[in-house]
């Protein structure tokens, strides 16, 4: 009768045993997962700052070359605008200028705002001079500080920038309204502005002559402020037709004139509201 083992089932030969017993086991492979250290944190992290500093330092650069040219590029108006002013503006008077346009306004609007403190300031030593004459204390006027009086500097030079910049959007809008709408002329609102904003380089600059003027004279300042705002004006109605296409130069004229006096209607209006 033929043996078998018991632990395997091989048939064996009388007498034999079977070695099944010290086969070796076979080996299962064991993984070891293991926690990355600090160090390995800190050293992964470095290489990810190092490989995202040069795409940050490229935005940065392309953020300042862009910056730098935009400055350029105003800077060139300015120096042509002394040269050429209608010829400036009519090259400058299109959808693509018009960040430099805005800009523009906004240095107007603040010129605007820098010399509504100095007249206040000067108004107030006026006031002071003739309060001292009439009571007969002019001998002591060198007596009286009135530096020491607080003043809303800040206040009046924010809201003088922000009526400036609103006055020159409305006027846009409304000589765009009317040269449009009224008279049929293809044109858009984005020209009328440009056209605003590369004019009130005239004013600015008059703007800051007439803030030295304030020094030798309330009226000489004021003087100055208003041949910069009438030069501003007469350079948009030269200039609003290059802005159009085949416009009508004989109406362009009353289009700026309507525009500009129902806007400063309109915004005393709003002021005197604010001021009650």
């Amino acid at each position: 009768m033929a043996k078998f083992c018991t632990k395997c089932g091989k048939p064996l030969v009388e007498g034999q045993t079977c070695n099944c017993g010290n086969s070796a086991q076979p080996e299962v492979e064991t993984l070891n997962f293991e926690q990355p250290s600090q160090k390995d944190f800190q050293q992964a992290q470095q290489m990810n700052q190092a490989m995202g500093a040069p795409m940050n330092q490229q935005a940065m650069n392309q953020s300042h070359s862009s910056a730098n040219n935009l400055f350029n590029e105003c800077l060139n108006i300015v120096k042509n605008f002394f040269k050429k002013p209608v010829d400036t503006i009519e090259q400058n008077a299109n959808d693509n200028k018009m960040v430099h346009a805005i800009i523009m306004v906004v240095i107007n609007a603040l010129t605007f705002g820098l010399f509504a403190i100095c007249l206040m300031k000067e108004c107030v030593d006026l006031i002071y001079a003739y309060m001292l004459s009439a009571s007969g204390l002019s001998s002591y006027g060198s007596l009286v500080d009135t530096s020491a009086i607080e003043l809303p500097y800040f206040k009046t030079f924010v809201l003088v920038a922000v009526v400036i910049i609103v006055t020159v959007a409305l006027m846009a809008l409304l000589n765009y309204v009317i040269i449009n709408k009224l008279f049929k002329t293809q044109t858009s609102y984005k020209r009328m502005l440009t056209v605003y904003g590369f004019t009130s380089i005239i004013s600015s600059i008059a703007n800051l002559i007439a803030s030295l003027g304030l020094l030798i004279d309330v009226r000489v300042g004021a003087l100055l402020l208003v041949i910069g705002l009438l030069l501003n004006q007469h350079y948009v109605s030269v200039t609003t037709p290059a802005a159009c296409v085949n416009a009508d130069k004989n109406k362009i004229g009353y289009a700026v004139v309507v525009s500009l006096v129902v806007t400063l209607l309109v915004v005393g209006f709003v002021i005197s509201k604010m001021a009650a």
